[in-house]
């Protein structure tokens, strides 16, 4: 089974990716009061991967809990789509998933595998992803 990771900043916390996101965006003139929620994540595949499973590795390997919220479903669960709580729902809501080319290597992916196996969880395959 396919799952998502996606790691948000924890409430109270700022979103500093977002708030370049929404820099850049201003700069090229396409919006001035544009809300934008940042996160980054992770693909993780297995055969026979559970929740309780999916979990601990986002809890206990992947998010720094201090700083950090982790919001993991299967891949096209609405959960992964919907906007952190602190923006609220105001508007058209976007969400673009941005992954690595193929045949890029993904050095944070290798490591986390590796970390997946050594916390007793095998992981078939695993990619970062930017939302």
């Amino acid at each position: 089974m396919l799952w998502e990771i996606d790691i948000h900043p924890a409430q109270g916390e700022a979103d500093r990716a977002a708030l370049r996101v929404a820099a850049a965006a201003r700069e090229l003139g396409l919006a001035d009061k544009l809300q934008v929620a940042a996160a980054h994540g992770y693909l993780v595949q297995g055969e026979e991967l559970e929740r309780t499973r999916v979990e601990q590795i986002a809890r206990h390997l992947l998010a720094d809990l201090v700083v950090e919220t982790p919001v993991f479903a299967p891949v096209g669960d609405p959960s992964l789509v919907a906007p952190p709580q602190r923006l609220g729902a105001n508007g058209a809501i976007q969400c673009v998933t941005v992954l690595l080319k193929p045949g890029v290597m993904d050095p944070v992916a290798q490591s986390a595998l590796a970390a997946a196996a050594d916390l007793g969880v095998p992981l078939a395959a695993a990619t970062t992803i930017r939302k």
